[in-house]
């Protein structure tokens, strides 16, 4: 497949987007700068006003409130600057989806390649309809109150609300609707920033996976049945046997190398962003626990599900590395080695050694990503709560 049509039927979502927030690896650079610019103009006034509410109103009510939201915007931060600075290696993982594609010769490779594509766009999807719609209910917010004040009316005019936190230094009753107006253009771009981030690095890891089948697939059948004719042939099966074993071992390297490269690339990012959501979960269960069932504590609530599946999606693209590779170690076991040389044998121990340690997608190299991390997380989430609660 070529990388035309690589972009039209896979990666045109992905494309699109970081070539609209200027993270597009091949994108031209004067584009790239002018797209940059333009997010970096938004996110400096979102920060301003979100720190000018704290120093307006320094309580701590206020600070515990407004604490998840100061969180994403600085999320947002570290996934865009994460493109600043590891730039040659991000351009480095796309560029060897181009080339893995067009190295592909067997028809059957080319399927299990495009299972996995296509489970890497679904996943995309997944993702972008989640954040959008999560950002879409925030943008409806303030215009709750007044609706309400129509159908079910009060003695008195309720208070405003808005898509987040934030003071913007002047009346907020007289000039309300220009404050959500541009609440909601800033929520609109940096909704896609965050989904064009996170779109490549979920990409590149279902491309880890197709990687690590197409390697089990070549060891499944690099060896078969020998019918003994004559010495000869007996011998050049045995070549060609040690031959594709040799390049499954290949393929098998360039998996691992993949997943290393993708760690690498995203280490600290995921770090800090994990580290942020714990301290932004805890934070939003206690807001949840203090507020009664009123406008507020639907946000928080709708807030609080929103981080735990951004959690969730996270942690679980390394547990779909770890299934990949718990796949491909079984399939080494019950490949047909023993109709091969001692040569060749030799190489499959040499294999299913390698694969005793599964490449592991961390964040920071403390924290390992899987369904039993995701589990803990929580846990610890729920515990940093109490004790907050307590205090």
């Amino acid at each position: 497949m070529d990388a035309s049509t690589l972009d039209r039927r896979y990666l045109r979502i992905n494309k699109k987007l970081g070539m609209l927030t200027g993270i597009w690896p091949y994108q031209k650079d004067t584009a790239k700068w002018i797209s940059r610019s333009i997010v970096i103009f938004l996110v400096i006034p979102t920060y301003i006003t979100q720190y000018a509410r704290l120093i307006a109103f320094p309580r701590m009510d206020i600070v515990l409130n407004d604490y998840p939201y100061l969180i994403v915007g600085f999320g947002i931060s570290v996934k865009f600057g994460n493109y600043f600075i590891n730039e040659t290696e991000l351009k480095s993982l796309v560029g060897k989806i181009y080339e893995d594609w067009q190295n592909i010769k067997s028809e059957d490779e080319y399927k299990i390649m495009l299972k996995f594509a296509e489970r890497g766009v679904l996943s995309v999807i997944l993702y972008i309809l989640h954040i959008s719609l999560c950002v879409f209910l925030f943008i409806c917010l303030p215009y709750v109150p007044p609706i309400l004040d129509v159908i079910m009316p009060l003695n008195e005019t309720r208070e405003p609300l808005f898509i987040y936190p934030a003071y913007y230094f002047v009346d907020e009753r007289k000039y309300h609707y220009w404050i959500v107006a541009h609440m909601t253009v800033i929520a609109v771009f940096l909704c896609c920033v965050f989904c064009a981030c996170d779109a490549n690095y979920v990409y590149a890891v279902q491309h880890a996976c197709g990687l690590l089948a197409v390697s089990g697939y070549r060891f499944k059948h690099a060896c078969h049945e020998v019918v003994a004719r004559d010495e000869k042939e007996i011998v050049k099966v045995m070549r060609q046997m040690y031959k594709n074993v040799t390049l499954s071992i290949q393929g098998h390297q360039r998996a691992l190398q993949y997943v290393r490269e993708i760690t690498a690339a995203h280490d600290i990012c995921m770090f800090i962003t994990v580290g942020l959501l714990m301290i932004s979960i805890s934070a939003s269960l206690l807001q949840i626990a203090e507020h009664e069932h009123d406008a507020v504590w639907l946000t928080n609530c709708m807030f609080f599900v929103a981080q735990l599946f951004h959690m969730l999606f996270l942690v679980i693209q390394g547990q779909f590395v770890l299934d990949s590779y718990d796949d491909l170690y079984s399939t080494i076991c019950e490949s047909t080695w023993y109709n091969s040389s001692c040569k060749t044998q030799a190489s499959y121990i040499l294999a299913l050694r390698s694969s005793q340690s599964a490449p592991l997608l961390t964040a920071g190299g403390f924290i390992t990503l899987n369904l039993k991390t995701f589990a803990e997380i929580i846990k610890t989430s729920v515990s940093y709560y109490t004790v907050m609660q307590s205090k």
